[in-house]
C-alpha cells in the first residue's frame, strides 16, 4: 500500500500537542488521543468523499477518481497558460519557458519530447492527462487495497487509521517517556530540553 496521502502529519510534535489535551488537565491521556484519532479519520474520510465520491454511494471508483484528477489537472494547465503563455498561442515558446525561470526548465524536461526548447498545445495536453494519470494512480494505490479498482469506505478507513495510529506511535515514543500511555507537559519539557536546550515556557491553557 503507497502512503496515504494529506494524514502524515496529522498530530504534530510542537505546542499544538496540547489540542490533545480535550481537558485541559496537563495530561494527554489515552483515551483523548483515541478520541482525538477517531476525529481526525472520520473527517479525513468525510472530506475525501466528498471530493470523489461524485455519486455519493460510499465507493470511490477509479473513473470517479480519474474525472476528478482530470478536472484539476484541466485547472492547472489553464492557469499555467494564463501565467506563461504571453502570445496566447495555447503553447510555450522557449522565450516563454525562459521567463518562467527555474519552473520553465523543469517543464522542458519532464514533456518536451520532441525536445525542440518549447512545449506545444499537444505537449501541454499530454503533460496535463499525465498529470492527472500520476495523481489518480497514486491515489489508488494508497487507498484501494484489494486493487480491483474501487476505494471502499473500509479501505479508506483502514488505510487512514494505519497512518494516524502510526502518527501516534511515534508521539508516544517520543513523549510518553515512562511508557504509561500519557503524555505530561513535563515530558514534553524534558524532551524538548534533552533535543534543544530549551523547554516551552508555562503550559498552554
Amino acid at each position: 500500500m503507497g502512503t496515504v496521502q494529506g494524514t502524515n502529519h496529522v498530530i504534530q510534535i510542537h505546542l499544538g500537542l496540547f489540542q490533545l489535551d480535550t481537558n485541559h488537565n496537563g495530561t494527554i491521556t489515552s483515551d483523548e488521543i483515541a478520541t482525538v484519532s477517531a476525529n481526525i479519520v472520520e473527517r479525513f474520510r468525510t472530506n475525501f468523499l466528498a471530493k470523489f465520491d461524485t455519486d455519493s454511494d460510499g465507493t470511490v471508483t477509479s473513473n470517479e477518481v480519474r474525472a476528478v484528477e482530470e478536472t484539476a489537472a484541466e485547472t492547472w494547465l489553464t492557469n499555467l497558460l494564463a501565467r506563461l503563455d504571453r502570445n496566447k498561442d495555447g503553447a510555450l515558446s522557449a522565450t516563454e519557458l525562459r521567463r518562467a525561470g527555474p519552473g520553465g526548465r523543469a517543464l522542458l524536461n519532464s514533456y518536451d519530447t520532441d525536445a525542440n526548447g518549447a512545449l506545444s498545445s499537444d505537449e501541454l495536453v499530454a503533460a496535463a492527462d499525465e498529470l492527472a494519470t500520476t495523481r489518480t494512480e497514486r491515489l489508488l494505490a494508497a487507498y484501494d487495497a484489494d486493487g480491483d479498482g474501487n476505494i471502499t469506505n473500509d479501505e479508506l478507513v483502514s488505510a487512514i487509521q494505519a497512518v494516524v495510529d502510526s502518527e501516534v506511535q511515534q508521539l508516544l515514543s517520543t513523549f510518553d517517556t515512562n511508557g504509561d500511555g500519557q503524555i505530561t507537559w513535563a515530558e514534553i519539557q524534558a524532551v524538548r530540553m534533552q533535543h534543544h536546550g530549551f523547554g516551552f515556557g508555562p503550559r498552554p491553557r
